[in-house]
């Protein structure tokens, strides 16, 4: 929410601070159009010039302002980006690990089968050696 409202007054600046260069360069044209016709209009043209001039100085901090939001909007954005980085490894991560346990269990579940078919062979041994054994004279 934060990253949307300072990118919404970043572009807002800028389109703000476009219009001022455009306005200020469409009027800086008129005054020096103007300044060769009269003397009165000479003294309302500087006039004009001096209230250009501080409305210049009053924008350029404007201009400050403009580019330290972009920098916040271009780290927020980077912070958003090392945070969908870091949630995919570590999906990734969990996904790996789900992973290994099934094949666990699979490897559990074979070892298991193993161990009771070596029990029930030892079995079948143990009982072949018996008879075997009861067979034979004493």
């Amino acid at each position: 929410m934060l990253v949307m409202r300072g990118r919404k007054e970043v572009n807002k600046l800028c389109l703000l601070k476009r219009n001022y260069w455009a306005i200020l360069t469409k009027i800086k044209r008129l005054v020096e159009m103007f300044v060769n016709d009269s003397v009165d209009i000479k003294a309302a043209a500087d006039r004009l010039r001096l209230a250009l001039e501080k409305l210049e100085s009053a924008v350029k901090p404007l201009g400050s302002k403009i580019s330290e939001l972009e920098k916040t909007s271009a780290e927020s954005e980077s912070f958003s980006q090392d945070r969908a980085n870091l949630a995919s490894e570590l999906d990734n991560a969990k996904a790996d690990q789900e992973a290994m346990e099934a094949n666990m269990k699979n490897r559990e579940k074979e070892l298991e089968s193993l161990a009771e078919e070596t029990t029930q062979e030892l079995d079948r041994v143990i009982r072949h050696v018996q008879s075997t054994l009861e067979g034979l004279p004493s």
